[in-house]
């Protein structure tokens, strides 16, 4: 069940790039054609984190 799993997040991390590739050298969310924000929690101290910056692929995975 675990090499499944695995399996599937390797594809869904191939897909989140290929989806997001016509935006990768856009790094302020604010210039997406919808901007975009994700949240996330940090596990240290349990406070959300919201991703409005960077990669928007890497932004994405972070919530998987």
């Amino acid at each position: 069940m675990i090499a499944i799993l695995q399996i599937l997040k390797e594809y869904m991390v191939e897909k989140f790039d290929e989806l997001t590739q016509s935006v990768c050298d856009i790094r302020d969310f604010d210039k997406l054609s919808i901007p975009f924000r994700a949240v996330a929690t940090d596990i240290k101290n349990g406070d959300a984190v919201i991703l409005k910056s960077g990669s928007l692929a890497a932004s994405i995975k972070e919530l998987t």
